[in-house]
C-alpha cells in the first residue's frame, strides 16, 4: 500500500492509504512510502505541489540563457508548465557559470505569502542546482527588502535527473507587486 501525509510529517503504518487522486487546495508537501507486509518500508518520497495564486505578468532576467537551453524565452519561468526530468524538453532555461537574477512583475500589488521555485538537477549532464535561493519583495520595483533565503544542500553522490520544488515563505507586511529572485 502507498501511505502518505500532507502535513510534513513522515508517513508510517497509521498514515492514510492512497486510494484515489488527492485534491490539494494550497501549496502542500506530500510525503509517501510504500508498505508491504513482511517487507521493510520504502524510503520516504517527498514532492511539493505549488498552488499558483497570482500570475506573473512579465519578468526581467539579469542574463540571457545559454543558447543551448533557451526554453521558450522568459515566459518559460511563468507559463504554468512544469519542466520534466529531461533538460532538452524546452521547458527549462539553462545557464553556464553565471548566477541568474529574475525580477517578476505581478502587474498589481498582491498579498504574497510565498514563492515556489522549480530547479532541475541532472549530474550526469552536468546540470547542478543552485546552492541557495533568495527572494526579495518590492512595491515599486526599485526598492527591494525583506530578503528570504533558502540554502540548498547538494548531494555528495550522483543522483538521477530530478526536479526539486523549493518553497520560500515571504514575510510581507503589505501587498507587493515585484519579486526579485536570485
Amino acid at each position: 500500500a502507498i501511505r502518505y501525509t500532507l502535513d510534513g510529517s513522515p508517513p508510517g503504518n497509521s498514515s492514510p492509504i492512497y486510494a484515489a487522486p488527492l485534491l490539494l487546495k494550497k501549496t502542500t508537501e506530500v510525503k509517501a512510502i510504500l508498505t508491504l507486509e513482511g517487507w521493510p518500508d520504502s524510503p520516504v518520497s517527498s514532492r511539493t505541489f505549488a498552488r499558483a495564486r497570482y500570475p506573473v505578468k512579465s519578468t526581467k532576467l539579469s542574463a540571457r540563457p545559454n543558447e543551448k537551453y533557451p526554453g521558450s524565452g522568459t515566459k518559460t519561468l511563468y507559463d504554468g508548465k512544469k519542466g520534466s526530468n529531461v533538460f532538452s524538453d524546452g521547458a527549462w532555461l539553462g545557464y553556464f557559470a553565471e548566477n541568474l537574477t529574475v525580477t517578476a512583475d505581478l502587474g498589481q500589488a498582491e498579498a504574497v505569502k510565498g514563492v515556489t521555485i522549480g530547479v532541475l538537477s541532472d549530474f550526469n549532464s552536468y546540470i547542478h542546482p543552485p546552492t541557495a535561493i533568495e527572494v526579495a519583495i518590492s512595491v515599486d520595483g526599485k526598492n527591494f527588502g525583506d530578503y528570504t533565503r533558502k540554502d540548498i544542500s547538494i548531494p555528495e553522490q550522483l543522483t538521477e535527473a530530478h526536479v526539486q520544488n523549493h518553497y520560500l515563505a515571504v514575510n510581507a507586511t503589505e501587498k507587493v507587486r515585484f519579486l526579485k529572485i536570485r
